[in-house]
């Protein structure tokens, strides 16, 4: 296993498995409406437009502190480094669903592809920051200082919180980072997969799947055969039905000057 399992993964674990037990027993109590908007900002704002579609995609350009600002998000959801998760986006679609491709659930199981291939000391081998457009992040100062501190400051996140209020450790990091991480495993697992509701608009080497209740319940996430045919598109809507909330947002914040 690799340092993130280490110093990252299993902390978490024992931290959202105390959490639980805590909040079973009524000595924690959560606030619904915290919970969801920082799963919001941190998930579909953070990871989803930050990380995937504007540094590991480039999919638009957006102005420096907005971008900042959504790296920041993106790396409190405590999933990766900015850096090594472009790089392996980016190497991930390069080599989709071949032995190359740790994260395959066709090649090598579902459990592997949902979690445990992340953690793999082998795949920091995989690693190129060479490849575009990670070349390019790493002479951003900001995106380097995020990516070499990123367990300090999820530590520093907890310790924060968990300082100023139980509950609001529970309801700002713990259950939001625990959502964010099942809509991220399950997307890169289940999308490359023909389950129940699965449907490809375009034939392609790659397994992407678009599938109709993932597609909505992970904010456009799930529209997977779509963004793996067109990586760069903005908004992955093929067909009206395909609502692309992450697309959306990143139009918004899209830079029109």
């Amino acid at each position: 296993m690799n340092w993130y399992f280490y110093r990252v993964w299993i902390p978490l674990q024992v931290l959202t498995v105390a959490a639980f037990v805590a909040i079973a027993l009524g000595y924690l109590n959560i606030n619904w409406t915290l919970v969801l908007i920082s799963w919001f900002l941190i998930g579909p704002v953070g990871t989803g437009v930050g990380y995937h579609r504007l540094f590991s995609h480039r999919q638009f350009e957006t102005w420096k502190p907005i971008e900042y600002l959504i790296a920041l998000l993106g790396t409190l959801a405590a999933y990766a480094p900015v850096l090594f998760w472009a790089s392996q986006h980016q190497y991930h679609h390069k080599v989709a669903d071949t032995d190359k491709d740790p994260s395959s659930p066709t090649k090598f199981g579902f459990w592997e592809s949902y979690l445990w291939w992340r953690m793999r000391q082998s795949v920091l081998k995989k690693i190129d920051l060479r490849n575009y457009p990670t070349r390019i992040l790493i002479k951003d100062p900001v995106l380097v200082f995020l990516s070499k501190h990123f367990t300090k400051i999820i530590y520093a996140t907890v310790i924060i919180l968990a300082a100023v209020d139980l509950n609001l450790l529970v309801s700002l990091f713990v259950i939001p980072v625990f959502i964010e991480h099942q809509r991220i495993n399950i997307v890169s697992s289940a999308s490359h997969l023909n389950i129940p509701l699965s449907y490809k608009n375009f034939e392609s080497e790659d397994q992407g799947q678009n599938n109709l209740v993932l597609g909505y319940t992970t904010m456009g996430f799930g529209w997977h055969n779509n963004h793996h045919a067109f990586p760069r598109k903005l908004i992955n809507q093929e067909r009206w039905w395909e609502i692309d909330v992450e697309g959306v947002i990143a139009w918004l914040l899209k830079k029109r000057f």
